[in-house]
């Protein structure tokens, strides 16, 4: 099923994203913003609202040293 087999892909591709150590926090925000955009345009709705979803998603900000 081709539909499986792109959500399968999509997971995969997301999941090497959050694993990247060596790349800087831009990278992964843009890489992120990248997927975002394709998982947006992937015609599979349940992967649309997910990405949809994420989109929306902030990190707290870091706490400051006392």
């Amino acid at each position: 099923n081709a539909m499986l087999k792109t959500l399968y892909e999509k997971r995969m591709e997301l999941q090497a994203i959050w694993q990247r150590r060596a790349a800087s926090n831009e990278e992964i925000i843009q890489a992120l913003h990248e997927w975002i955009q394709k998982a947006e345009e992937s015609g599979i709705q349940m992967l649309s609202e997910f990405a949809h979803n994420l989109r929306h998603y902030t990190l707290p900000p870091t706490p400051r040293p006392a």
